[in-house]
């Protein structure tokens, strides 16, 4: 995914339904198998969002966040996946600055151990990672790929982390008004 950036192929996709299935049953069955205590909850608009993307690498980027904000919760609490529409009117000072227009933005948030100061402004960086090595994972290369999708989808990244009260994640992707392309079925092998 970082090596082939610009080769991205996109289409109009509507988030919740991508969403919707990448943080589906498939993904919860395995956490409930290792005893996972931490639960996902989505709060995902009635009506559909659309942006300009890949729904296969939108899902790789969101469910990284997720699994890291269920690491970070250790396996108590909830991961909330929150889907808006939003008009900014005026730029936006964070992580790095957002421009005006209208976004998707997608948020997953924890109450988990939060990060450092000192940490937050290397986070994206690849191969940057405070986890052990021998954890579950730790590459330090999740959250550089969520940065690159975004930018691949013309978007724009902000974190706020506090130690001790958790972490929030705020992707903002420009919407679209170009209509849902209907999938092809894949043939049989």
């Amino acid at each position: 995914t970082l090596g082939r950036q610009g080769r991205m192929p996109r289409r109009a996709i509507d988030l919740c339904r991508v969403l919707s299935s990448c943080l589906g049953p498939e993904f919860s069955r395995p956490l409930e198998t290792r005893h996972q205590r931490a639960r996902v909850r989505m709060v995902l608009p009635e009506k559909p969002v659309l942006v300009q993307g890949s729904d296969t690498h939108l899902a790789r980027a969101v469910t990284n966040l997720v699994l890291n904000a269920l690491e970070a919760t250790s396996g108590l609490g909830e991961v909330v996946v929150r889907v808006v529409e939003r008009e900014l009117e005026s730029s936006l000072t964070g992580y790095e600055t957002v421009d005006a227009g209208h976004y998707a933005v997608i948020t997953v948030s924890d109450m988990g151990h939060g990060m450092a100061p000192e940490d937050l402004v290397r986070v994206f960086e690849p191969f940057f990672t405070k986890k052990r090595t021998g954890e579950r994972s730790g590459s330090g290369l999740g959250l550089a790929i969520v940065h690159g999708v975004v930018k691949e989808h013309h978007g724009f990244v902000d974190v706020q982390s506090r130690l001790g009260v958790g972490t929030t994640f705020t992707l903002y992707l420009p919407l679209t008004q170009e209509p849902v392309q209907s999938e092809l079925p894949r043939p049989d092998a």
